[in-house]
């Protein structure tokens, strides 16, 4: 049985996103951003980094838990900075202009 309580995750399609979701799919409504299509699953494709594109998929959500990110820590600079922090910024934003309590 789902619950009302609406859960986003953001690199939904990562290895801790799938397993996530694997395990909260019967006790909550679950919604997703990655930049993979998950078949079967209720995800917006998008950059994390484009924040006007993002913060709908924040609308009416209670919890937001933020996976997206580059793990490679052999990745450039510019790349870990762009997928990491800008994006980790965005999901913050979003959340605030959005009114999601918990992040």
């Amino acid at each position: 049985m789902t619950s009302e309580k609406k859960i986003l995750i953001t690199g939904a399609s990562g290895l801790i996103g799938t397993i996530l979701r694997q395990s909260l799919v019967e006790s909550y409504e679950l919604f997703g951003i990655d930049v993979e299509i998950i078949t079967g699953f209720d995800c917006l494709v998008a950059d994390m980094t484009d924040l006007n594109t993002i913060k709908h998929a924040f609308l009416d959500k209670d919890v937001v838990i933020d996976l997206a990110a580059v793990p490679d820590r052999d990745s450039p600079w510019d790349v870990i900075y762009r997928n990491n922090m800008v994006a980790t910024y965005n999901t913050l934003e979003a959340a605030r202009l959005t009114g999601v309590k918990r992040v």
